[in-house]
């Protein structure tokens, strides 16, 4: 059972238990920067916990390069500034070779620099465009479909859904901007109208201004480009002024807590589009037992996948630093290569001098020259009820 200290406590928590062979040896130090509390609250807990889980497994096995892998955790708070001074902590005293974790894009691109500058690696959740400049270092790399893909999904959705004018009610952030932008490329393309664009206030408590502007053009489709929070107070706002149309959330902020906090009535018929994870893959069942339980979000599947690549970046490397991680990132993860589904697998696989390919719970983890994912497939659900049901998957 994971307990209160592995998932929130020091850098020894996760270095018990392990195996003769590697107790004598110095750690690899790892830190995770998860979004424990804030926006991104509602999915840190998990994507912690499944990094933990990894850790364990691997550790069992026998560690990375022979030596155990001592996680640290802190807190990213969904906030830049917090998840600043938590990056410091993890480099300057606890020496870690890589970073894990990050979720929203101010985190990313606040965090990513201090990476870069001290050669540790980065492997984030985010999906700003502006990310990818900080992949052309080799330090970043993220699990997590760009905001070009997402908000091209969504535009070509309202397209293909017959909508035919859209506004954008966007949260003051790099991600919303760059949805919005690729939205209404794709939805121009297919004869559709982006009649105005409202970026908002993420810490407001009432939106009532902002949906009267956005509805002054009677669009017959809204996209909310923000979080859970915000988005709930959107929605809440939206019902009670009555205005209608179609509502279309991203994956990240309708979740079971978004359902709770706008009531079922309120979210009924809301379409929400989701980066899809491997479902079927031998992968993902193996992170779903693992994890034992059935309501995963895609973002803990993705810490996991992340772990797993730095572990096998290592051992592929020889060495325990971010500079070789950089150097072998893409060896393992890409093609060609024996397809691997989980770190252990991996590792055994390396040390027979097998090349590998790493498919991971999340999906291909097959990387571009700027660590952005070369595809990703997107679910669409539907509100009904009060729960999320699949209603289609648009392929990469």
């Amino acid at each position: 059972m994971i307990t209160r200290r592995q998932l929130l406590g020091t850098a020894a928590a996760v270095t018990l238990g392990f195996p003769a062979i590697v107790r004598g040896q110095d750690p690899i130090r790892v830190g995770t920067l998860m979004p424990l509390t804030g926006a991104g609250g509602v999915y840190g807990g998990d994507m912690q916990r499944a990094v933990v889980l990894a850790a364990e497994q691997v550790n069992g096995a026998g560690g990375v390069l022979g030596r155990p892998i001592q996680l640290v955790h802190e807190d990213g708070q969904t906030n830049p500034d917090a998840a600043v001074r938590g990056a410091r902590k993890l480099i300057d005293v606890n020496k870690v070779v890589a970073v894990v974790g990050t979720w929203s894009s101010a985190v990313t691109l606040a965090v990513g620099p201090i990476c870069i500058n001290n050669q540790v690696v980065l492997m984030n959740n985010s999906g700003s465009e502006k990310v990818t400049e900080l992949g052309k270092s080799g330090f970043v790399y993220r699990t997590q479909a760009s905001n070009v893909l997402w908000g091209a999904a969504f535009g070509r959705l309202a397209a293909e859904r017959g909508f035919r004018k859209a506004v954008v009610l966007a949260q003051q952030n790099p991600f919303a901007l760059t949805m919005k932008e690729y939205f209404e490329k794709a939805f121009k393309e297919r004869g559709g109208t982006l009649t105005e664009t409202v970026m908002y206030n993420p810490e407001g408590t009432s939106y009532r201004g902002e949906l009267t502007r956005a509805f002054a053009s009677k669009p017959d489709a809204v996209l909310i480009a923000g979080y859970t929070p915000d988005a709930s107070i959107i929605v809440k706002d939206w019902y009670k002024a009555g205005y209608g149309g179609q509502l279309f959330v991203p994956g990240f902020a309708a979740n079971p807590k978004f359902i709770e906090n706008v009531g079922a009535e309120a979210a009924e018929g809301i379409l929400v589009v989701e980066a899809a994870p491997a479902p079927d893959s031998k992968a993902f069942q193996h992170f779903k037992k693992l994890m034992a339980k059935d309501d995963l979000f895609l973002y803990a599947s993705q810490t996991y996948d992340q772990f797993s690549l730095v572990c096998l970046a290592m051992e592929a490397a020889k060495e325990a630093t971010g500079a070789g991680i950089r150097r072998t990132m893409r060896t393992v993860s890409n093609p060609p290569g024996k397809l691997v589904s989980d770190a252990v697998e991996g590792l055994q696989d390396l040390k027979r001098g097998q090349k590998i390919n790493y498919d991971g719970a999340s999906g291909p983890c097959d990387f571009d020259e700027h660590g952005d994912l070369l595809t990703k497939s997107f679910y669409v659900f539907q509100i009904r009820k009060g729960k999320l049901e699949q209603v289609a998957l648009m392929k990469a």
